[in-house]
């Protein structure tokens, strides 16, 4: 079989492709040196089952899929949960890897409706190298984005001062859920650094994501 053949019987039959895990067969195939370029088409197919199958695919290519990242972007609104899951992974992956101009959009995951993509798109940041940080305060600069601007600023400083897990909590608890998010994600890379236990009120935060990320990554 070839990567060819494979995608021929993804069309033709893409949901139980899918559900049988036939995409590690094509995946392979990619791997072997099949031309990536091919799955843009499936990117944007209108078959749920083809893009679920062509989005883990790429996830799994890793910074090799950077050259047709940007068939990923309007995955990034698509409506299925686990889509958009994979297509924040990739776009996170690729601005690691050097792409320029990208690590916005794993950003806008805050703004997602689903708790699931939020909390991902909080892990990301939290691990988010100083130079993605900026890029995206530049992007966000420029489009008056205050909240966003005002929070990653915030991670810039926040890494390594000591005071920070003395600071009043007050927007941990606000009604603001992204800026709940930047405070809970500003603690974490400091507790990481600094080895120090956490402690919150975790009946008090009122966005299910927070809320989710600090029980899993601080308690």
């Amino acid at each position: 079989m070839d990567a060819e053949f494979l995608i021929g019987e993804l069309k033709a039959q893409p949901e139980s492709f899918f559900e049988e895990g036939r995409g590690y067969d094509l995946l392979k195939e990619y791997f072997g040196g099949a031309d990536i370029t091919s799955l843009i088409e499936l990117l944007a197919c209108e078959n749920l089952s083809v893009r679920k199958t062509a989005v883990w695919i790429v996830s799994e290519l890793g910074k090799e899929a950077a050259p047709i990242v940007e068939a990923v972007f309007p995955l990034l609104d698509d409506d299925e949960r686990y889509v958009r899951y994979y297509a924040t992974e990739i776009v996170m992956v690729c601005s690691g890897a050097g792409v320029k101009g990208l690590f916005h959009q794993v950003v806008s995951a805050l703004e997602d409706n689903d708790h699931a993509i939020r909390k991902l798109g909080m892990f990301l940041i939290s691990n988010a190298a100083l130079s993605q940080l900026e890029e995206a305060v530049r992007y966000f600069s420029g489009t008056g984005d205050l909240v966003h601007v005002r929070g990653l600023r915030s991670l810039l400083v926040a890494s390594d001062e000591v005071g920070l897990a003395d600071e009043p909590r007050s927007d941990l608890y606000g009604t603001n859920s992204i800026a709940a998010m930047y405070k809970a994600i500003s603690l974490r890379r400091h507790f990481e650094n600094t080895g120090r236990k956490a402690v919150f009120q975790l009946d008090q935060i009122q966005d299910e994501a927070t809320k989710e990320f600090l029980a899993e990554r601080l308690m």
